[in-house]
């Protein structure tokens, strides 16, 4: 499942406060970070657009959709 939404500045940063601990090394191009909570993938882009994919890409999509 891959799930894609446009996030704000400032839910941008809380999730990079969020995730912190849980980013790898390499991001992909264009990437501010990529992190793997679980079984689900979350990529941020610099243009505010964020990738969950993987088996829970719905349940952690939902915590920051509605923010």
């Amino acid at each position: 499942m891959t799930i894609v939404f446009e996030v704000s500045e400032n839910v941008k940063e809380k999730m990079i406060r969020f995730y912190k601990d849980k980013m790898k090394e390499k991001t992909p191009p264009y990437a501010v970070f990529q992190a793997v909570d679980a079984d689900t993938v979350i990529t941020l882009y610099e243009s505010n657009k964020v990738m969950f994919q993987g088996l829970s890409a719905d349940i952690e999509a939902n915590l920051w959709r509605d923010m």
